[in-house]
C-alpha cells in the first residue's frame, strides 16, 4: 500500500516520489490481469511480462518440481503449449534492477494516494 505523497501525477502517468528505493518496498510484478495458461490444463497463470521472460519458445521451466519445455507461445490466444520433459536444468531470465531516487521534484496527494 502506498504511503501519502509517494505517487506523483505527470503528463504520461504516475511517478513514484517516495523517499526510499521503491524496488525494496513494492513488488511490481504480476500486477496485470493479462494471464497466459497452458492449453487443456492450467499449470499456472502468469502475467505477460513473466510469460515473455520465462515461457518463450524453447524455454525450460519448473512447476511443482516437474520440468517442462515450451513448444509454442500463442500470444493471440494467450496460451503456452508445453511438454513435460525430464531435464536437470531450467531457463532463468537475467534481470537487473538498479533504481535510485536522485531528487524529489515535487509531492502531491491524489485521490488517497
Amino acid at each position: 500500500m502506498l504511503k501519502d505523497g509517494e505517487l506523483t501525477i505527470v503528463d504520461h502517468g504516475f511517478v513514484y516520489s517516495g523517499e526510499c528505493d521503491p524496488q525494496f518496498t513494492y513488488g511490481l510484478d504480476q500486477i496485470s490481469d493479462d494471464n497466459f495458461t497452458d492449453d487443456g490444463r492450467v499449470l499456472e497463470r502468469i502475467d505477460r511480462a513473466h510469460a515473455y521472460r520465462e515461457a518463450h519458445e524453447g524455454a525450460v521451466f519448473i512447476n511443482r518440481g516437474d520440468t517442462y519445455t515450451v513448444d509454442e507461445f500463442d500470444l493471440k490466444r494467450r496460451k503456452i503449449y508445453v511438454t513435460r520433459k525430464s531435464v536437470d536444468y531450467h531457463t532463468q531470465a537475467l534481470k537487473r534492477i538498479d533504481l535510485k531516487v536522485k531528487r524529489i521534484l515535487r509531492k502531491r496527494k491524489f485521490s488517497g494516494f
